[in-house]
């Protein structure tokens, strides 16, 4: 069990990796066979793999759980049209929720910086990520309290995060394709805020991670 333990926690980042790019492909790809809430069922397998990637002391659990379970309530009542502003307050709660986990994981990546590993570079590429899912629910608030701040978006069913995922990433890889345009002052700083933040933390952190473990020559996976 120890061994199996040990195995699990060096490869917390790289099953958090591994969590975030499902939860990004599962919609497009199934959702259409079996039904949307497949990506409210996802979105809850990432909660639980950024929780087990921050599990670096009790105080972070507890507080990742915490803030998981806020998520997950709010989920629920989205489902079940107990409160009229579900959509917002899950979009609130999940920005407090990935905040938190990119700024732990980015602790340890920061930590395991002289010493990088396959692990620490799947952290840097989590982060990225997550940043995407990040910004996804930030436009979510912005359209649910300021309505039409962007043009392009489906307001069927209401202004949840599911669309805004894919402008959020093609935002945040400067992509732009062009189908969905922030309309206001708020909807364009946010995304040329977005945009900035994706380009230097590709250039600046992950470049130096993967340089950092060439020059090391170690592909070991660290905990």
């Amino acid at each position: 069990m120890a061994g199996t333990d040990s195995l699990f926690a060096r490869y917390r980042h790289a099953q958090l990796l591994v969590a975030v790019a499902l939860l990004l492909l599962v919609d497009p790809f199934l959702s259409g066979y079996v039904g949307t809430r497949i990506l409210d069922a996802f979105l809850i397998v990432t909660l639980i793999s950024a929780i087990v990637a921050c599990a670096s002391s009790r105080r972070h659990i507890v507080i990742g759980v915490s803030l998981a379970v806020c998520v997950m309530v709010a989920l629920f009542l989205r489902e079940r049209g107990k409160i009229e502003s579900a959509d917002l307050a899950l979009s609130l709660l999940a920005i407090c929720f990935f905040a938190y986990v990119i700024a732990l994981v980015l602790g340890s990546v920061f930590r395991d910086e002289r010493q990088v590993s396959l692990n620490t570079i799947c952290g840097g590429l989590s982060v990225y990520l997550l940043l995407g899912l990040l910004w996804a629910f930030v436009f979510a608030v912005l359209e649910s309290a300021v309505p039409h701040s962007f043009e392009g978006i489906d307001h069927t069913g209401g202004t949840g995060y599911r669309r805004f995922f894919a402008f959020s990433f093609v935002t945040l890889t400067t992509l732009g394709y062009g189908n969905v345009v922030p309309l206001t002052a708020r909807a364009e700083a946010l995304a040329f805020s977005e945009a900035i933040v994706g380009q230097l933390y590709l250039t600046v952190l992950v470049a130096r991670l993967v340089a950092l473990n060439l020059l090391h020559g170690s592909d070991r996976v660290e905990p």
